[in-house]
């Protein structure tokens, strides 16, 4: 982890590290086809349609090993990302939904408007 970008998130400091090309692109696939589902109910602001929709296609090992590859540059409050860390949901959502930000920019804009604009509306 050479470059770390931090931010706070619920009172905790996460501090995320950049893909290396490889796992990049790996991270690309894997999430184009989970998040794929969901776009038309991100579109339609359903963010809990869009959830279900994911949860319907994607095995939970898919899941599991995508939450891995989005996390494993993570650190909250200077210590690696743990499974005490993924018991927490909502906070595992927002740290995957910043590592994609993160890591991957422009290239799921589209999609992270999306997911904000979902969230805004359920007020989550």
């Amino acid at each position: 982890m050479n470059q770390l970008h931090t931010k706070q998130i619920e009172g905790h400091e996460v501090a995320f590290g950049k893909m290396n090309a490889v796992d990049g692109w790996r991270t690309i696939h894997r999430l184009a086809k989970v998040v794929g589902p969901m776009i038309d109910s991100l579109a339609k602001k359903e963010l809990g349609e869009g959830i279900a929709k994911v949860m319907a296609t994607t095995s939970e090992d898919d899941l599991l090993n995508l939450i891995r590859l989005l996390t494993a540059d993570v650190l909250v409050d200077g210590k690696k990302w743990s499974n005490e860390n993924l018991a927490d949901y909502g906070f595992t959502v927002l740290v995957i939904t910043e590592a994609v930000r993160y890591n991957f920019g422009g290239f799921f804009s589209p999609v992270m408007r999306g997911l904000q604009n979902a969230s805004a509306k359920t007020g989550q």
